[in-house]
């Protein structure tokens, strides 16, 4: 058998291999937590349970960002945020990835 052949029928598998979105599912989820993981752990820190659902927004903004919630403040946590995301989706992107490869 030749080298293209070879590719060839690897190539007739990996087409036939049916994709499974439980991967996906589960690395958005878990992108998902992680992403807001120290925004929960500053507010859980900070108050007890009770008090979180007698707060307002602002109050929650404010341990949830470390300071009152002006715009400047905001704009950077919530690059903070869109950053942790795709960092870590990109993570969980690049194991798919690396799964399917191992399974064809």
């Amino acid at each position: 058998m030749s080298v293209l052949e070879i590719s060839e029928m690897i190539m007739k598998k990996a087409s036939t291999f049916e994709q499974e979105n439980g991967y996906h599912i589960l690395g958005y989820f878990v992108t998902i937590v992680l992403t807001l993981l120290p925004f929960a752990f500053r507010l859980f820190q900070h108050k007890d349970i009770e008090q979180l659902a007698s707060s307002s927004i602002s109050e929650l903004l404010a341990v949830a960002c470390g300071a009152g919630p002006d715009g400047l403040l905001l704009s950077l946590v919530l690059i903070n945020v869109i950053e942790r995301f795709c960092l870590t989706w990109m993570v969980f992107f690049i194991l798919c990835v690396a799964e399917k490869t191992y399974k064809q």
